[in-house]
Order: C-alpha cells, then structure tokens, then sequence
C-alpha cells in the first residue's frame, strides 16, 4: 500500500470542488466481477469457449461493511484475455463461501443490471461448435443481418450467437467481421448493462461518472431477439460509453422495450451473475468526495458505505476500494491504481552508479 500525504489528499479533495465528475480521476475498467456456483467449472468453460485465461487467484476472508456482511468469505479467478495488453479489463470469476451464493441470472435481456459478456471471436461457426461441445445450448441460429444501430455508421454483417454458461450468465459470441476491416478478436468487448429510463440517467453516467460518450445506439423497430432464451423481438434505444478516450472496451448501455417493467437489479452481492464492475481510479478519496458531493447522492442512496481496504490474497494483494449503485441499483466498484513496490529512486542509494 502507498503512503497517504494528508495534504495532497486535501488538494485533491479541494480540486475536486471544481470539477463535474470523475472523468479526470479515471484510469481504466479493472473488471467485472460475476458470481458462479462451482469455480473450477466456470473457469474451465470460458477458457474452453474464449481466449481468457487465469492471471491471479483471489482469495477474501474479511468482514464486508459496505454489503453488511460482518464475516465473510469468497474464492475467485482473475481471468484477462491474454492475446491483448496489459491493462485490458479482466472478468473476475468469483465463489462466495461465507455468504453462500443466492439467485439466478436474468433471463430476460431487458432486465436492469449487468446481462451478458460479449467476446468478439475468430470464426463464429467455430466458435459454436466449440460451445456447444461444452453443454451450452445457443438460444438461435447464428444471425446472417445487415444492421445499423446510428445514421453516421457504416452497415454492419452481423453474426452473433448468445448462450448461457454454466450458471446462466448470458454470454454474446461475436464474429470478428462485425467490427469490420481490421476487426481483432477480444474478451470482453464489452459486458452489456441496462436501463429502464435512458434520458432520465444519461447525465449520471456522461456528467458524474465521467464516461465519454461514443454514440448512440438504436434499433429501428423490432428487430430478432437473439439474446435471451424466450425469442421473439424487442427493440432499444442507449448509449456506447468508454473511459478516458479507450474505445477498445466499452460500456453497451440500453433500455430495452421491456426494460421498464424489468427495473430491479440484484440486490444481494453474493447473487449469481455478473453483479458489477469495477473502474480504476487514480485517487480514491478525491473520487469518493466527488460522488459524495454530487446532486445524485443527494437525491439517490448511490453510496453503499465508504472506503474499505480489501485483500485478494497474495496474488493481487490489498485494494482499497469503494462501492457504490447508479441511481437504479446497479453495482459498482471504484478500485484504487496501487503503488509500485519498484516506484523509488536511487534503488542502490544514492551516487551508487559512480561506483
């Protein structure tokens, strides 16, 4: 853990007074943390099915005030797609021991809160052998459309296919073509969340949480509803955001048709699915001034309590952290950049190099 200067914390915290949001304070989506029943066996199905692979295994045993859990306890797999960066976010596979996991996913692609990962992959025929040899049934055969979601973008051939997996977290197989030329493949390329009112909470995500806004997102009428189990056809209208200028992944936030008769996210943490997602910041406690000071956090219990130090275990170490909702209750984690333990000068003192 780094040292806190208590006066540059009070100028960060002072400079957060004259700024809207946390854009500045953004580095990057760390992960998203998706609750599954039996650990081994989800991380087997997504290593089997995409280009994630096990980076770091996390393991908490800590009380947990901010989901008010005195004791608790959870397992989990740090999976990173590991043919792109470093930096790329991560899909945090996780097992709670102590509270034990609660629920299932949704089952509709309506519904508000975190729905489905979607990974952009080689060769979308491949891939769906590959996952239906794992047990997972696709919802519909793989689409063959030409589709345009805004006026200013290009038409685009879209092949996709979605399935659950093990659990029942929806997950959307993307052909690489759909990106068009230059299209590379990626896990995730985004993990899709929802809305019951699109312009009554643009503003919390554009102006306090900082996100840019890359375009518009629509459907023109009802079009095939090929990411849930029930069929037929839906439509929706949103928003693609990214952190600080990355495109490469981002937020696909909708309201569906049914979105408004869908408005409850999970409540619990220990929920199965994908239950939030977690941004780096560069200064937590000027991040959490600006969340606390905000017109949403007056109007809204945004806040879930306050800055707690978490430790995965020896792999990723200790974080300090600080949970919070958007105004409908959908979960997310501000996770603190840690220090380098190699961030010092002189490391053979001072003058060492002139022997």
């Amino acid at each position: 853990m780094r040292r806190r200067n208590p006066a540059c914390i009070k100028e960060r915290i002072d400079m957060a007074n004259h700024v809207g949001g946390l854009h500045d304070r953004l580095n990057r989506i760390s992960h998203w943390d998706v609750n599954v029943t039996d650990l081994g066996r989800s991380r087997s199905w997504y290593e089997a099915t995409t280009t994630l692979r096990v980076v770091a295994q996390t393991r908490a045993s800590q009380g947990f005030p901010s989901f008010g859990i005195e004791s608790g306890s959870f397992k989990g797999y740090l999976l990173k797609d590991t043919e792109l960066p470093r930096g790329v976010p991560m899909i945090h596979l996780v097992q709670w021991e102590n509270p034990t996991p609660v629920g299932t996913p949704y089952r509709s692609q309506a519904n508000v809160g975190w729905y489905r990962i979607c990974p952009i992959v080689e060769d979308i025929e491949a891939t769906r052998a590959v996952v239906i040899a794992q047990g997972s049934k696709p919802f519909a055969p793989t689409t063959l459309a030409k589709v345009c979601f805004h006026p200013g973008t290009r038409e685009i051939d879209y092949r996709v296919f979605t399935v659950h997996d093990p659990d029942g977290v929806a997950v959307e197989f993307v052909d690489k073509l759909v990106m068009g030329p230059g299209g590379f493949t990626q896990v995730p390329a985004t993990v899709a969340h929802n809305t019951a009112n699109v312009e009554k909470y643009f503003p919390f995500y554009h102006e306090l949480l900082g996100l840019d806004f890359l375009q518009g997102a629509q459907t023109q009428g009802k079009v095939p509803n090929v990411y849930a189990p029930g069929g037929g056809e839906s439509g929706f209208t949103g928003a693609f955001f990214g952190v600080r200028g990355n495109g490469l992944v981002f937020f696909d936030w909708l309201q569906w048709l049914e979105s408004p008769d869908l408005p409850s996210p999970y409540a619990e943490p220990n929920h199965v699915g994908i239950v939030r997602c977690a941004i780096e910041v560069d200064d937590l406690d000027a991040a959490h001034e600006i969340l606390k000071r905000s017109t949403w956090a007056q109007q809204y219990p945004i806040l879930i309590g306050g800055i707690e130090e978490w430790d995965f275990g020896p792999q990723w170490g200790v974080r300090r952290v600080l949970n919070f909702k958007d105004p409908e209750g959908v979960a997310f984690q501000l996770v603190e950049q840690p220090g380098s333990r190699l961030g010092v000068l002189h490391p053979y003192g001072r003058g060492a190099q002139f022997g």
